[in-house]
């Protein structure tokens, strides 16, 4: 006889049908071991399919929309399986305890073989034809949203509060494994296998859109939630980097190379400082967009898939601009749709959050949100419109971009948002406000 685990949420609702307040039965906690190694998998599942999508790219000469669909058809469930276990861990993670030990156990062996077989199965073109290898990829991966089932099962069996809201959650990854599973066992027709893989990535995403509309619905950790989407944004990033540092160098270009690594490492700390340190995570009580209301949570954390998204893309199209002689001018267009992403995205997700109070800044919340959005726009105009004819080569391309990310994020960003009267000869924290007004 199986004896009946105990398990009890990390927050209940401090008053049954209240919203707003919330008791802490284990208090907040933050990425453990765990969740630190799981995000290792993640890191060289990201590099998988970012050098996979380079290998599609490197030698064309004109653009092709397959390998952009390719990378997005193998982010999307990486996205789905994070997002999924982050959901999990947040409402009834403890590392202490045998079934979430043996439940990261399971995950890291079947999420490793996905991450073994991402390169094989995402070689031939997204848009039809060739054979796909995707068997052991689909089945690992099935297997591993099996897994994130049968976690949520025993959390519906082993708690008394959030049994009807578990067992959806249960129910709706297990519903995801079995639609990979078909997904897969039809690989060798081309077209149904394509359609089935789109559709149920689709599936998949309103699935998370839709929250189960249960008396018992157990509230997030706000501030772990943020701390897992920031290191997953922090892994994007950090491929970029990764990218550029690795790029070959040669006899020939290399002052090339060093100058177009320079820039881009520059831009990539830009966009580390605007997601970090602008203003896109608030965790402060009250102002939040997961504290501010269900819709402006929602919208904040699926605003990230695009992110991340972006991210990726400045990393590997930047890996061939630093490499390639005279690439052609969709390469730069992905680098500048990219990097001028992130900054209207970012702008977007901060304006979800609640206003930081009535301190007076030099330059207005307003403001530095619309400059935000120039930036963006001014970006993706400089991939699409500066040519190599024009004489602009990589490295010069790479220092425009470079100048408008540093001149919107340290001057209108970072020094806008000063109070008014504290200098700015300062430490950081002193004239950087923490809120998003």
């Amino acid at each position: 006889m199986i004896k009946k685990p105990k398990i009890k949420p990390n927050q209940t609702w401090a008053t049954e049908g209240v919203r707003a307040d919330v008791t802490l039965s284990k208090g907040h906690r933050s990425a453990n071991h765990l969740d630190l190694f799981y995000d290792l998998l993640i890191v060289v599942a990201m590099a998988s399919t970012g050098k996979s999508f380079r290998a599609k790219i490197h030698d064309l000469e004109e653009f092709r929309i397959g390998p952009l669909m390719s990378l997005f058809a193998f982010f999307m469930p990486l996205w789905f399986h994070s997002f999924g276990l982050n959901h999990l861990v947040n409402r009834f993670g403890d590392a202490n305890q045998l079934y979430t030990m043996l439940f990261y156990f399971v995950s890291f062996l079947c999420l490793g073989v996905v991450v073994m077989n991402i390169e094989r199965c995402a070689s031939d073109d997204w848009l039809g034809g060739g054979q796909f290898q995707c068997f052991d990829f689909g089945i690992a991966y099935a297997s591993s949203r099996f897994v994130l089932a049968v976690a949520w099962g025993i959390c519906a069996y082993g708690t008394t509060t959030g049994k009807w809201f578990c067992t959806a959650c249960s129910v709706r990854h297990a519903i995801a494994a079995l639609l990979w599973l078909v997904t897969v066992l039809i690989q060798k027709y081309v077209t149904a296998f394509l359609i089935m893989w789109w559709m149920t990535i689709i599936v998949e995403f309103f699935s998370f859109v839709w929250t189960p509309p249960t008396p018992d619905y157990i509230p997030l950790d706000v501030h772990l939630f943020d701390e897992r989407m920031g290191l997953i944004t922090l892994i994007a990033i950090g491929e970029t980097v990764a990218a550029t540092l690795t790029a070959p160098l040669s006899e020939e270009s290399q002052w090339s190379v060093y100058g177009s690594s320079f820039f881009i490492m520059a831009t990539s700390f830009q966009m580390l400082l605007l997601y970090f340190q602008v203003g896109a995570r608030i965790i402060k009580e009250g102002k939040h967009a997961l504290r501010s209301s269900v819709i402006r949570g929602l919208g904040w954390s699926l605003l990230h898939i695009p992110l991340v998204y972006s991210i990726l893309l400045v990393g590997n199209a930047g890996e061939i601009l630093i490499v390639g002689h005279s690439p052609p001018q969709f390469i730069r267009a992905i680098y500048g749709y990219g990097v001028g992403s992130v900054f209207i995205l970012s702008a977007v997700m901060q304006s979800l959050h609640d206003g930081g109070g009535s301190t007076k800044k030099r330059l207005s919340k307003r403001v530095r949100l619309l400059a935000r959005w120039c930036a963006g726009a001014i970006i993706i105009s400089l991939g699409l419109f500066v040519t190599e004819e024009s004489g602009i080569t990589s490295p010069i391309f790479t220092l425009l971009v470079s100048i408008v990310s540093t001149v919107e994020v340290m001057g209108i960003d970072i020094y806008g948002s000063a109070r008014v009267g504290v200098k700015v000869e300062g430490e950081l924290g002193e004239f950087v406000s923490p809120d998003a007004h």
